[in-house]
């Protein structure tokens, strides 16, 4: 596996994760 997979796996991982807190904050926010 090269470095610039595994970065880009790393930083779609965060962006997800960032996307799943981003809605749950906005569903707890409009709840």
């Amino acid at each position: 596996m090269s470095v610039i997979t595994l970065l880009a796996q790393h930083a779609a991982l965060a962006v997800h994760n960032l996307h799943v807190a981003g809605t749950m904050v906005s569903d707890a926010a409009w709840h």
